[in-house]
């Protein structure tokens, strides 16, 4: 290496290095400016393995993998392994994002996925994320980020599990009920848990909402409240016009790998999920289905992510969206939904699809989108064999970006 060359690389590195000592950053814009940091290093068309983030949260970590690779593609100058392929040697080597893996390991894995350079990053407890590239052949380290985390936001949603939140395991709908409460984890046992047959709860917390066939429950101004269910963990209610689960000012919402839906679907009124006056809410590797209208609902919600979950079965819609903003659906699945105009936007912004798959969906329009609406966008993934009759009513309004289309009523439009 010649002196020029090695002198760059120092600057490049003290100048990398004392951004972790300037002013904490929103989670969003720290990945954001990581990705820069090290795609700025490396040479363009590599091939690049977003592999790990070590952290004390697997939330954490899989936000951080997932939002490195959304930067990295949309920079469009590295080329970044496929999200599948890394899916199957994660699931085949057994390991796990937020895991420790060796070096050795890494380099192996990134041998096997066929990449130049393995990125991987680490959340300390200070909240300062560090990032690096190596190549895989050498084992150079070629490029390095340091950015120091706001633990605001985004960042205390996707750790409330390393707080002195007071965790309840339940086993009934009973008892699921008389858990909600703000500042608080409720990890749900295998089993259906039938809202319907517990009206009788009282819960400061939970009031009931009859819509036209049976009451529904409704969460009121809890924060900081998780729902973690064990695999086999099924919410139902009865009424067909109600919501399965209703949150009216709520923040700081965190689902993981629950399935929700209606004994029986309705038609006209009611759904799954429903998000009023809410911020800071997650919603992972869950499974929303037949929902009488539609999936999901925001009204004046921000700051919402959906990730690795499915919303199918739908008689109406798969999601209202109004006067929302920061909205983002990632690896998700839509699917054998109708009949009507399957995703509503009303006057929100910041509103993406990331990699996500919209098949066998059936009705007018696929996206309907009003003027007031901006920053809609879809990235990655795939759009096929919907019998639907038009992609979008406003398409100036909605980015498209590397999705997949095939065999749909609209192709050609």
């Amino acid at each position: 290496m010649n002196f020029r060359l090695r002198l760059f690389c120092a600057v490049a590195l003290v100048v990398l290095s004392t951004a972790a000592f300037a002013a904490p950053l929103p989670i969003e814009e720290a990945v954001s400016l990581a990705a820069q940091d090290i795609e700025t290093s490396l040479q363009p068309g590599t091939r690049a393995a977003v592999l790990v983030c070590r952290s004390a949260s697997e939330h954490l970590s899989r936000y951080i993998v997932n939002e490195l690779v959304f930067a990295l593609v949309g920079a469009g100058k590295l080329v970044i392994v496929d999200r599948e392929d890394m899916d199957l040697i994660r699931k085949e080597l057994m390991f796990q994002l937020s895991g420790e893996v060796s070096e050795a390991s890494m380099q192996e894995i990134g041998a096997v996925l066929g990449a130049e350079v393995i990125i991987s990053c680490t959340v300390d407890e200070g909240a300062v994320l560090r990032t690096k590239a190596v190549a895989v052949a050498t084992s150079r380290l070629l490029a390095v980020s340091s950015r120091s985390i706001l633990q605001a936001g985004t960042y205390l949603t996707l750790t409330d599990d390393l707080g002195a939140m007071h965790t309840v395991t339940v086993r009934t709908a009973d008892e699921l009920l008389s858990a909600i409460g703000p500042d608080r984890i409720i990890h749900l046992a295998p089993g259906t848990y039938n809202l319907s047959r517990a009206h009788q709860i009282q819960n400061r917390y939970v009031s009931w909402r009859d819509e036209y066939d049976g009451p529904c429950p409704v969460i009121t101004s809890a924060a900081n409240l998780s729902f973690r269910g064990d695999e086999g963990a099924l919410v139902v209610a009865d009424p067909a016009y109600g919501w399965v689960l209703s949150f009216e000012t709520c923040s700081g919402v965190n689902i993981s790998n629950i399935t929700f839906g209606h004994t029986t679907p309705g038609y006209c009124l009611g759904g799954v999920l429903r998000f009023a006056n809410c911020t800071d809410v997650s919603i992972r590797s869950s499974d929303l289905y037949g929902s009488g209208t539609t999936g999901i609902e925001l009204d004046r919600v921000d700051n919402f992510i959906m990730d690795s979950s499915i919303v199918r079965e739908c008689t109406y819609a798969l999601m209202y969206i109004e006067d929302s903003s920061n909205v983002r659906f990632s690896y998700c699945q839509f699917k054998d939904t109708g009949e009507y105009s399957l995703i509503q936007i009303a006057d929100s912004d910041n509103v993406r699809w990331h990699y996500s798959e919209f098949t066998g969906n059936r009705g007018y329009t696929l996206f309907s989108v009003d003027y007031l609406s901006r920053d809609l966008g879809i990235e990655g993934g795939r759009i096929e064999n919907n019998d639907v009759k038009t992609f979008c009513n406003y398409p100036r309004r909605l980015t498209v970006e590397q999705v997949a289309f095939s065999n749909n009523r609209f192709d050609g439009q």
